[in-house]
């Protein structure tokens, strides 16, 4: 427990950090979070990949997030697509996996974190560099963390029904609307905290993270499952890998993207 906790508050120390210290250091944290998501998520799905994909991933990313942060786009709606892509296939392999594996393999899957952080470096930047606002980032993150905090809490006091007894025995239904009510409640807290956070934004991130988030879960279930491990790494002890702590990030920032994209500009 002691390390659990330990390794918790470094994690959350060095995200705030990134976040409220300047947008080059949120840029580079986010960074340094997808060659290290890359390379477990290579190693999880046994793909033959070269490095290099790797690094050309970054490169195209860094080069989609450049332009955005611009005042005009040479690449327009580019975001949205990829965001969309990654949205569609992840829901796919969830919902219908027989489908999904003969089409498009899950070892295949090797753009899932990239499309994921990129949504999310995208986030407090609403119209161009000079528009960084963190709070938004943090909100987002800060949601993710009472989601998962509560489903724990709801799942061992009222936890029956599983959520998906062959991807993750162990979450239950009351788990996750547990979690959804924490979210929506810390998204209210949230709107007291920051002036630049309206009401609509933090409820719509609430739901997106009550839903998404448990999608991003089982998702990363499934990879290890499949992998046959436990954790995704060993970067985090106590926590296992850095997928294992994003694996609902990865999710929930491509749909808020999304939904901010078309609802809210």
């Amino acid at each position: 427990f002691k390390t659990r906790s330990t390794t918790s508050l470094i994690y959350a120390l060095v995200w705030i950090a990134g976040i409220f210290i300047s947008p080059w250091l949120f840029l580079l944290t986010l960074s340094i979070a997808y060659f290290i998501c890359s390379s477990e998520f290579h190693r999880l799905a046994k793909s033959d990949l070269p490095i290099t994909y790797t690094v050309i991933g970054w490169f195209a990313i860094a080069f989609v997030v450049g332009d955005q942060l611009q005042t005009q786009h040479n690449l327009p709606f580019i975001p949205e697509i990829l965001c969309i892509i990654m949205l569609v296939g992840g829901i796919g392999h969830l919902f219908f996996p027989s489908h999904m594996e003969k089409t498009w393999p899950l070892k295949n899957f090797y753009h899932y974190s990239a499309i994921g952080l990129m949504a999310f470096a995208l986030v407090p930047f609403p119209n161009g560099f000079a528009s960084f606002t963190p709070s938004t980032a943090f909100v987002l993150l800060a949601l993710i963390w009472a989601n998962d905090s509560f489903a724990y809490l709801a799942g061992r006091r009222w936890g029956k029904r599983p959520l998906s007894l062959k991807l993750s025995p162990k979450k239950t239904i009351e788990g996750t609307i547990g979690g959804a009510m924490g979210s929506i409640a810390t998204s209210l807290l949230t709107v007291l905290i920051f002036d630049d956070l309206s009401f609509s934004k933090a409820i719509t991130a609430a739901i997106i993270v009550s839903i998404f988030g448990p999608m991003g879960d089982l998702f990363e279930s499934k990879i290890k499952r499949e992998a046959g491990v436990k954790d995704s790494g060993n970067w985090l002890p106590g926590h296992g890998g850095l997928l294992d702590r994003l694996d609902s990030l990865l999710w929930v920032a491509p749909a808020y993207y999304l939904a901010v994209r078309y609802f809210f500009t």
